[in-house]
């Protein structure tokens, strides 16, 4: 499979609140599975988004794209009263050897740290640093309160389904919190994002802390 990074650019604010980035967080994880689009690592931000994935094809990633800008398209101007335009340009670009990809999955999972909104992507929900590194980021007890305070697709009620997903499908064992945040670890391949840094949140923690920072 290629690897692919995937993301918006612009200083329109896309994503005005916690609301609009679950929204898009989900679309996105239909619209991956749908496209069969093997995502690495993801984060969002106000004005755009980043993803690593992997795709046989490009032509995948092109109707991931097509899909994510006419579904937020159509949920802005619902919400907002008018269109987004053309401040909503999605591009990719392929990314080529381990050592590249590792450094731009680093890149994409810290960019809350680059622009200065978090001290730490494991800190950010929107990004899925947090969500790989899970097990040893987290201790037992935390991670046993979380499992306790999410849910599955499965077993929510055919009305919330509908509510989350509309006509979307998703597998019935992908994780979702009680205000509808599918979790990243869910439509992520946790095991491949690993990988990249030899299961070693060390090393992750160290990229990510010796990574350069936006200066604007």
């Amino acid at each position: 499979m290629k690897t692919w990074h995937i993301y918006s650019e612009g200083d329109f604010v896309l994503f005005r609140d916690k609301a609009d980035k679950i929204y898009f967080n989900n679309k996105y994880a239909a619209a991956s599975y749908k496209t069969s689009v093997d995502t690495l690592g993801s984060c969002i931000l106000s004005t755009h988004f980043h993803t690593l994935a992997d795709a046989d094809n490009e032509e995948q990633v092109e109707e991931l794209e097509h899909i994510l800008k006419v579904s937020y398209g159509m949920y802005y101007r619902h919400k907002y009263g008018h269109t987004v335009g053309n401040n909503f340009k999605i591009k990719h670009s392929r990314v080529v050897g381990k050592e590249n990809i590792a450094d731009k999955l680093v890149y994409v999972m810290a960019n809350p740290v680059h622009h200065f909104i978090s001290e730490s992507p494991f800190t950010e929900q929107f990004s899925s640093a947090s969500y790989i590194f899970t097990k040893e980021n987290m201790p037992l007890i935390f991670r046993k309160a979380v499992a306790e305070y999410v849910t599955t697709l499965g077993e929510l009620t055919t009305r919330r389904r509908l509510e989350l997903l509309s006509k979307d499908s998703l597998p019935d064992d992908y994780y979702v919190d009680p205000e509808g945040f599918i979790l990243p670890n869910s439509f992520i391949n946790v095991a491949k994002a690993r990988a990249y840094f030899n299961c070693s949140i060390r090393r992750f923690r160290y990229l990510v802390d010796t990574s350069l920072k936006d200066t604007n």
